[in-house]
């Protein structure tokens, strides 16, 4: 875990970034992991469950 300046907490793993969080908001740090979850929401508006596969910073799972 990476905090950067108590604004964005990003998740490494072996020197590569997994995913990202503001803070604040607790929304994803990144534009394509809400480009992931608005396509997802095109096919399923209220999903009662998820498979993610890949958790990586663990946002998508989360937010559907």
């Amino acid at each position: 875990m990476v905090d950067e300046g108590g604004e964005y907490r990003y998740l490494m793993v072996n020197g590569k970034n997994q995913g990202g969080i503001n803070l604040h908001t607790g929304e994803s740090a990144y534009r394509y992991t809400d480009g992931m979850i608005g396509l997802a929401q095109m096919y399923v508006k209220e999903p009662r469950q998820v498979l993610v596969i890949g958790l990586g910073a663990g946002l998508i799972g989360r937010v559907l």
